[in-house]
């Protein structure tokens, strides 16, 4: 069952990377604010594919009885909305505490986009249920990869921009009315 719910919040993190690698020269509100759509987006996805998991095992026939099978969805239910509730004061905590840490250092926008991510995917696997230290380390590299590649090819595609605007240069001699400051 956490297989599809995995799956689309791997897709949700990396959406969240992207929308985050997109920001790389911004303020601190505009980091926070891509903090934050990336965590909502996440949430979405989990909170939807939860649901539509729970849809489906209604009309599953457990035992031999629907009765057992709600039963079991209704206490499935508990246990994703306590996960969920539980994750969001930790997203919380997590990004307060990012926003004064950017607030007071100078952090450049890879290493934070990069602890976002892994925090992120340390959330995501403890939603999902993963409790094998390696598998959330297998998790967090994969996801430290994708947003590295992303911020790699936002980056290059920022240079060869910059690169092909041709800089405006002016020509013309300094004189008393143009740069008084240069002839004072």
């Amino acid at each position: 069952m956490n297989a599809p719910i995995a799956v689309a919040i791997s897709v949700a993190m990396s959406a969240g990377a992207v929308m985050t690698a997109a920001r790389i020269e911004t303020s601190n509100v505009e980091m926070v604010s891509a903090v934050t759509s990336a965590v909502a987006t996440t949430l979405a996805v989990i909170v939807v594919s939860s649901v539509a998991m729970t849809a489906a095992e209604v009309t599953t026939v457990v035992r031999g009885t629907v009765v057992s099978s709600v039963a079991m969805t209704a206490a499935e239910v508990t246990r994703i909305a306590v996960s969920v509730a539980a994750s969001v004061v930790m997203i919380v905590v997590v990004v307060s505490v990012m926003i004064v840490v950017m607030a007071t250092v100078a952090v450049s926008s890879v290493v934070t986009t990069i602890v976002v991510t892994s925090v992120r995917a340390m959330i995501v696997a403890g939603i999902v249920g993963v409790t094998s230290v390696v598998t959330t380390a297998v998790v967090v590299s994969a996801m430290i990869v994708v947003t590295v590649a992303v911020l790699a090819a936002t980056t290059a595609a920022r240079t060869h921009t910059t690169r092909a605007t041709p800089r405006l240069r002016n020509t013309c001699p300094p004189t008393a009315t143009s740069r008084p400051f240069l002839l004072a």
